[in-house]
């Protein structure tokens, strides 16, 4: 660190008139990381098992800490850091000046801002998620009916306080009679729950109506779809025809499905190296898109090494050749996403049924 003479203010120098503290260091005691942060003179510490946890919470922290001295921050905000113990409510009334009046710290329940209630709820599963990317698939998912049930919230009862046990149960027996799965209705209860938590712990509504609800865990009762041999040669056979989708990658995509039971976003960011032609193994592992730079992981974290039949790798090593054949203008990242884009691994897994649980050929 350069001294202080320079205009640079040294570590200790720096903590003791207020700067930013927040710092993550390796914890050898505890094989983990530690994160510190300071708020209005207090040092606060956490542990995480991993550089890629300690990374997340220190860049949180770190706004945490700006936050408190320019003493600006959304109540959801507030909520949250408190909740999570980064910040005493103590502390917050010194850090925000507003926060001292019980009527900035409780809204009045007729107020709802569902962008608010929607953008909790958000962060709470990111953060709540072993992948922490909104870019995933199953996160879209989630926030696509989350988004319906803010809708219906919003046009129905705009004031929270109206909200009854009997309007959750009506809005179920609605879904159930328009014929949503069982699954469905199951996962937009949980949803609502999560939904209205996020208002009662910012002060929009006194309680949660829909926690007195009960539904029985359906039984799954679709069976698991074994492909047969004469079907697997089908879909390989015909997977040709198609090369005009997903820049010529199709085939290979079903290839990494029926040979490595590969997941549909794993294939989309499947990537040359990934295949070892000599050991005839595939690894799944984390990777960053080049022309992007953005970072995928896989679901559950759940790299691994799969054994692969001499099928796939002649394949791959011949569809590397018609791609330079056809000249396209990056074949060199991915065997099934040539342009390496969001689009294109967007509509890979739109396009390419999942095969996972169907039977490894």
């Amino acid at each position: 660190v350069r001294a202080a003479s320079h205009g640079v203010l040294d570590v200790r120098k720096g903590y003791k008139e207020g700067y930013r503290l927040a710092s993550k260091h390796p914890f050898k005691a505890r094989s983990c990381w530690r994160i510190k942060w300071r708020i209005r003179g207090k040092v606060h510490q956490a542990y995480k098992k991993t550089e890629a946890d300690a990374d997340r919470l220190l860049a949180r922290v770190i706004l945490l800490e700006d936050a408190s001295r320019s003493g600006i921050a959304q109540q959801s905000e507030i909520l949250d850091w408190i909740e999570r113990g980064w910040l005493s409510t103590d502390e917050a009334m010194v850090a925000f000046p507003g926060w001292k009046d019980t009527g900035a710290r409780r809204r009045r329940t007729d107020d709802a801002n569902f962008k608010e209630i929607l953008d909790l709820y958000e962060q709470r599963a990111l953060d709540e998620s072993k992948a922490h990317d909104a870019g995933r698939k199953s996160h879209r998912n989630n926030m696509g009916q989350t988004r319906q049930i803010v809708e219906w919230l919003s046009m129905e009862h705009p004031d929270l306080r109206d909200l009854t046990e009997d309007h959750v149960r009506g809005k179920l027996r609605q879904l159930e009679s328009s014929n949503y799965s069982p699954w469905t209705v199951m996962h937009w209860l949980t949803k609502t729950r999560i939904l209205i938590d996020c208002a009662v712990k910012l002060g929009m509504i006194e309680e949660n109506p829909s926690r007195s609800i009960r539904l029985r865990q359906p039984k799954r009762v679709a069976p698991r779809v074994i492909i047969e041999p004469d079907e697997a040669v089908h879909l390989l056979e015909r997977s040709l025809h198609y090369r005009q989708w997903i820049n010529g990658g199709l085939p290979t995509a079903c290839r990494l499905g029926l040979y490595a039971g590969l997941r549909p976003e794993e294939m989309a960011w499947c990537q040359w190296g990934w295949l070892s032609a000599t050991r005839h193994r595939l690894d799944i592992q984390e990777t960053v898109c080049e022309e992007t730079g953005k970072r995928w992981i896989p679901k559950d974290w759940e790299m691994r090494v799969i054994g692969v039949k001499a099928a796939l790798v002649e394949f791959v090593a011949a569809q590397k050749e018609w791609l330079k054949r056809k000249d396209f203008s990056d074949h060199s990242c991915s065997p099934v996403a040539v342009l390496v884009d969001l689009d294109s691994r967007t509509d890979i897994c739109r396009r390419t049924p999942s095969s996972r649980h169907s039977g490894r050929w």
